[in-house]
């Protein structure tokens, strides 16, 4: 996902649903201008339950994680 945005604190929520209560994981950013950031969704798998996990990565671990990845155009951009 692309999302531009002006500098602030951004907190970016990820939910999952299912039949358990839905879990919630949350990552809060300062962003600063002109600065491109990337975030990294994990599923960590326990004995009982699965639960999300949001960091903030490296371009470079980003780059190779995306190769063959299409952006998405569900907010019209080209």
């Amino acid at each position: 996902m692309v999302y531009r945005t002006v500098p602030q604190k951004c907190t970016f929520t990820n939910v999952a649903g299912g039949l358990n209560i839905p879990d919630k994981e949350k990552l809060q950013i300062d962003l600063e201008g002109g600065k491109v950031y990337y975030v990294q969704c994990d599923i960590k798998s326990g004995l009982f339950t699965d639960r999300m996990e949001m960091t903030e990565v490296m371009e470079s671990t980003a780059r190779r994680k995306m190769v063959g990845v299409i952006p998405d155009r569900c907010n019209g951009t080209k």
